[in-house]
Formats: structure tokens, C-alpha cells, sequence
């Protein structure tokens, strides 16, 4: 495929808002796309290695798509670098890091474009060059300190892209008809980098313009696995303040609406190692069934015991045989101020 082939369909894509088809034309990982990529680079005479590193090749490309297809509004700059992201991603050494570059600087130019965009139609491609975008990033061996640098500049991008969707108005047909309906996803996956960070106090920027907009008031319009996702951050960040009862009823909406499909399950597990901390807490023990189910028998059978029965060494030896597990998830200091709870418990009996 040449530049002007593959602008010409972006330009109809675009016109006709065919949201398929743009999130296909701008995909960034995947053998059609990367083939697509090396085609359009070969055309041009620019090579894996000179698209790698300079931003000049992709801006140049940029230029062609907008002479030979007419893209424009800054169209051609998402496009140029999404093509380049994708030739380069695979190339030995480099590549990962390179088609992150590259990726990341077509979500930025997508930011001005959303402007001059309406409806919902583009919300599927955005989301698909966002989550493109963070596997990439996630996928480049970063040091520590590479690594967390490059997720606040994303999560920035991130949030940029967040106040343009969550800005919009809504048209005579309601939330579904405009960009309002990309901020529950992009709320995830800021909240997710945030977490990742261990910064998770920074989602008060994201849950702030929600709560002014009353989204919450309108979740039914979202598709529901957003929903579900967005519960479990919540529930997530209500744990680390401390608010178990919020907590409880966020995550207990996650589990319960998560799909209960093989497929899904790693999903439900994850949902249930904040949940069942959280209902420790207030009271309701797991049976063992459940623990069984999802493999927790190891990881909260002595935890379990010691609320249950007052048992103060099973639970010690669980917390101290499971901390590398329980602090990497999140959860350690929540089971921690169950100690008290244990202890009470076996004043009881005594």
C-alpha cells in the first residue's frame, strides 16, 4: 500500500465516521497493521531504522498523506505516526521503545483533532490507540525510573484527552451521542497508571469533573464492562482512604455484574483480593467454598481462621508468609488492621 492509498481511505473513513475503519487504518500492533506500515515506509524510501530515530521522517510522511490524499486537520500527524509506530515495533533492540515514541506523540495530535470532532463514533479509535499506546509502554524494558517518567507523561496525554471527552455537551439524543461517552474508559485507564504508580491519590483529578458532570447518574448508558472496571478502581481507591463501606459496595458491584465466563475469570479473582479484605473488615467472613474457587485458600485461610476463631498464629503466619503477595497488590495494610479484630476474638473465647 502507498501513502496516498492509505490516506485516501482514512479521508472517507473519517467523512463517512466509520468507526471500524478508522480504528483499523490507525491500529498500531498486529500483523496487518505492521505489514500495512512496512508497506507504506518502503514506498517512501524510509528505512525501520531513520523512522526510529527522528521525528522529521514521521513529519515528512505527514506532509506526503497531506498532499497525495488531502488528510488534514492534524489528521495526517496522527496517522503518519501511527503508520511509523507500527513498522517499527518489532525491529530487534529498538523497536519497543521506538513505536512507543512514536505512539505516544500520535495520541497528542489526537487531542487537537477531537476539537473539531462530534458524536461518539471516534470514542472506539481513540480507545483502541490508547490502549495500544500503554501496552507499548508497559512492554519496553524501562529502568524504574524510565519507566515511571514515561507513565506520568502518558497519564498526562491521558488526562488531556480525558477533558476534551468529558467537556462535551450532550446533543438532543442524549450522553450516547457525543464524546462524553469515551470518559469512563479513559478514566480507567488513568486510573490504572495511577495505581501503577502508586499515586492513586491523583484520581480525585479525574473523579472530580464526574461527579461535577453527574455522570454517575447516567452509568446505565456506558457499556457495562466499563462500568465494571470503573467500580473496581473506585473500589480500589475507597479501600486505600479507608472507606470500607464504599469500598465494599464498589467492588461488590464489580463482582457481581463481572462476567462469569473461564475467560473472565483472572477478572473476578482480582475483584475478589480487594473484596474479600474489605468484607474481613466489616464482618462477613468468605466461605471456603469461594476460597477454594478462586485459589485463595492459601493466601486468606489463616487470615480467615484468626478473624473467625480468635486464632492469632494462623493468622500471623498467613500475613507473614503472604507479605510480598499482599503488599504488591495493595492490600497489606488493610489486613493488618484486622490484628485487632483477631485478638478481640479470642479475648471472647477465652
Amino acid at each position: 500500500m502507498d501513502p496516498r492509498a492509505y490516506g485516501i481511505q482514512l479521508v472517507r473513513a473519517l467523512a463517512s465516521r466509520d468507526s471500524n475503519t478508522v480504528s483499523n487504518l490507525l491500529s498500531i500492533c498486529g500483523p496487518a497493521a505492521r505489514a500495512r506500515g512496512d508497506s507504506i515506509l518502503q514506498s517512501v524510501g524510509l528505512s525501520v531504522r531513520s523512522v526510529s530515530e527522528s521525528e522529521t521522517s514521521a513529519n515528512s510522511l505527514a506532509e506526503r498523506l497531506k498532499r497525495t490524499s488531502d488528510l488534514k486537520d492534524g489528521w495526517e500527524y496522527v496517522a503518519a505516526n501511527c503508520v511509523c509506530a507500527s513498522a517499527v515495533c518489532v525491529a530487534p533492540g529498538f523497536g519497543e521503545a521506538a513505536a512507543y515514541t512514536l505512539s505516544h506523540a500520535s495520541l497528542r495530535y489526537l487531542k487537537d483533532c477531537l476539537d473539531s470532532v462530534s458524536g461518539s463514533w471516534i470514542i472506539a479509535p481513540m480507545l483502541k490507540l490508547t490502549t495500544e499506546c500503554e501496552t507499548l509502554c508497559r512492554s519496553v524494558a524501562w529502568t524504574n525510573l524510565d519507566r515511571d517518567k514515561q507513565m506520568e507523561k502518558l497519564v498526562g496525554t491521558m488526562r488531556d484527552l480525558f477533558g476534551v471527552c468529558v467537556k462535551d455537551i450532550p446533543t438532543e439524543r442524549g450522553i450516547t451521542d457525543c464524546k462524553l461517552m469515551g470518559c469512563l474508559a479513559l478514566a480507567n485507564v488513568c486510573f490504572k497508571l495511577y495505581f501503577s504508580l502508586n499515586t492513586p491519590r491523583q484520581c480525585e483529578y479525574i473523579l472530580e469533573p464526574i461527579n461535577r458532570k453527574r455522570i454517575h447518574e447516567s452509568l446505565g448508558d456506558f457499556p457495562l464492562s466499563v462500568v465494571v472496571t470503573f467500580k473496581y478502581y473506585l473500589g480500589r481507591r475507597a479501600m486505600f482512604q479507608d472507606m470500607y463501606g464504599e469500598a465494599n459496595d464498589a467492588l461488590s458491584f464489580a463482582f457481581e455484574n463481572c462476567h462469569s465466563g473461564v475467560e473472565y475469570q483472572r477478572n473476578r479473582r482480582r475483584i475478589l483480593e480487594m473484596l474479600i479484605p474489605v468484607r474481613l473488615l466489616l464482618g462477613d467472613l468468605p466461605s471456603p467454598a469461594l476460597l477454594d474457587e478462586y485459589g485463595f485458600s492459601q493466601l486468606y485461610g489463616g487470615i480467615v481462621r484468626g478473624v473467625q476463631f480468635g486464632d492469632v498464629r494462623a493468622y500471623r503466619g498467613a500475613m507473614e508468609a503472604n507479605m510480598s503477595a499482599f503488599v504488591r497488590s495493595g492490600v497489606y495494610l488493610t489486613l493488618d488492621k484486622l490484628q485487632l479484630i483477631v485478638v478481640r476474638t479470642l479475648i471472647k473465647r477465652l
